[in-house]
């Protein structure tokens, strides 16, 4: 029987279709419906999650996707077996907008959890997507419609599909079960808007964030987390906005305690409680144990070191400050914060090359940040690089021009190069300033020991020991009274602090 012949290209023709079918079928066994995860053989259980883009007109609602990401990260940080990016790495400029594999390759994860939230009145809609880094395509997807009541519950649902698509415990295990932080929906909306504001350190935020924590803590007065953030609030207000402390840390004590009756396990506001008492009771030892304390509840998260770090570089232990700040680097390595902190230890170690060429690192990472432009004109004065110092200050300055740090920095500059008249200028603005709002009477005496009025100097430094400034526990490591430490009565006023 003679085979029927074929011609050539039809022979192709076939081979093609063959093969797209064959591919066809791949895609579809390799890509399952919307919504489910992938289960891949092996997956390296890691992610970070990035802020979620607010799609709403309203850019006042900005601050619910940096919320949700905040609050899906720390969620995930619960889940067994699961390693999280740390939020400071995530939430960096760099990261933000750009390509979410190259954030993810910066920050070290196989995944990337991303995705927007748009509010149109009491509705939410929330899409989110689990990227692979390495492959590049979607894990998982989700589009969420709900009434804005409903986001906690939108979030323990993004957080147990991540688990499940990660091949983690399973969303039926004990350890994915999230109790509800607040009751009142009105409380968490109020608490989510005070974290986003606590965290942008731009003139004004403090303040709004007090008062957005607040109206949380009225909504629900059993409401843990808000009450912890509160406390926080109130010390950062000390220093940013303008409140002296005798006013501010009573009430951020009052806060934390509340905090803590209510859970005694936040581990923050462990870390709030342990800086209450580091620079205004000045109960090192105390201090030092709640430090430690919240370490041993979030050995994971970097801010703990950072803090404990802070607090061992006033003690003079500065071999273990620079391990506790290489620990929280580690933990978060693309945190703009985290660097410029190494490099501020750099600084007060009087390691001034290590010191510049680690805060320069920081404003790599965020070109917007304030923090290291100042400590770099810190560290520029001191090294009698004052053109270099003024450049740096004049960075801080644009952002906030009436902060009496950034004023009183001047005053030394000015003094230091030699431009005394404006030196004694600035001083003088500063202490008419003083009788308006508050002032800490440290940062006036290191304008008066720049200009050499060492008796006013002194009694400044008398009245900021008894006004609890938060700047005195640092006066043994700081640069900015190095001319003091000559006279006799430097050493004097160091052992009344007791410091060890």
């Amino acid at each position: 029987m003679l085979q029927q012949w074929i011609p050539p290209r039809w022979a192709v023709f076939s081979a093609a279709v063959l093969s797209l079918l064959v591919v066809s079928l791949w895609l579809r066994a390799a890509n399952p419906a919307r919504g489910q995860p992938v289960r891949a053989a092996v997956r390296a259980s890691s992610v970070a999650v990035l802020p979620f883009v607010n799609t709403s007109p309203d850019q006042a609602d900005n601050y619910l996707g940096y919320g949700l990401a905040a609050e899906l990260t720390t969620a995930l940080r619960a889940v067994r077996g699961l390693r999280v990016g740390a939020r400071s790495s995530a939430f960096a400029p760099r990261q933000v907008g750009g390509d979410p594999r190259i954030a993810g390759r910066r920050m070290g994860v196989a995944t990337i959890l991303l995705g927007s939230i748009r509010r149109s009145g009491d509705r939410l809609r929330v899409t989110a997507r689990l990227v692979d880094v390495d492959e590049g395509f979607d894990v998982w997807s989700e589009a969420y419609e709900r009434e804005a009541s409903e986001l906690f519950d939108i979030e323990t649902e993004i957080r147990n599909a991540v688990a499940a698509a990660l091949r983690t415990p399973s969303p039926g295990d004990s350890t994915l079960q999230r109790p509800n932080p607040s009751a009142s929906f009105r409380a968490y909306d109020a608490y989510l808007a005070g974290q986003y504001e606590l965290d942008r350190l731009s003139p004004g935020s403090v303040r709004r964030a007090v008062a957005h924590l607040t109206l949380a803590v009225r909504l629900d007065s059993t409401f843990a987390r808000a009450h912890a953030a509160l406390a926080e609030a109130y010390m950062r207000r000390g220093g940013q906005e303008a409140m002296s402390p005798l006013i501010g840390v009573p009430l951020a004590k009052a806060s934390v305690a509340r905090a803590l009756e209510l859970d005694s396990t936040l581990a923050e506001a462990h870390a709030t409680l342990g800086n209450i008492l580091f620079v205004f009771d000045r109960d090192w030892s105390a201090a030092e144990a709640e430090f430690r304390r919240a370490m041993t509840l979030e050995h994971g998260l970097p801010e703990l070191y950072q803090r404990y770090a802070r607090f061992l570089m006033a003690m003079g232990r500065i071999d273990e400050s620079e391990t506790m700040s290489q620990r929280a680097l580690q933990l978060s390595p693309q945190s703009p914060e985290l660097t410029r902190h190494l490099g501020w230890h750099y600084l007060h170690a009087r390691q001034y090359d290590r010191a510049r060429e680690t805060l320069q690192l920081a404003i790599r990472l965020d070109s917007t940040a304030w923090q290291p432009h100042f400590d770099l004109a810190l560290l520029e004065h001191a090294a009698g690089n004052y053109p270099a110092a003024e450049a740096h200050l004049r960075f801080a300055l644009s952002s906030f021009p009436q902060r009496a740090e950034f004023q009183a920095a001047r005053g030394q500059l000015y003094a230091g190069s030699g431009r005394t008249e404006d030196a004694k200028a600035v001083l003088a603005q500063l202490q008419a300033t003083a009788s308006d709002r508050y002032i800490s009477p440290y940062l006036i005496a290191t304008v008066q020991a720049s200009l050499g009025r060492r008796a006013g100097a002194f009694a400044s430094l008398e009245r900021a020991v008894k006004e609890r400034s938060e700047l005195v526990p640092y006066l043994r490591i700081d640069p900015r009274v190095d001319s003091l430490r000559s006279d006799r009565r430097f050493p004097r006023l160091l052992r009344r602090l007791r410091l060890p």
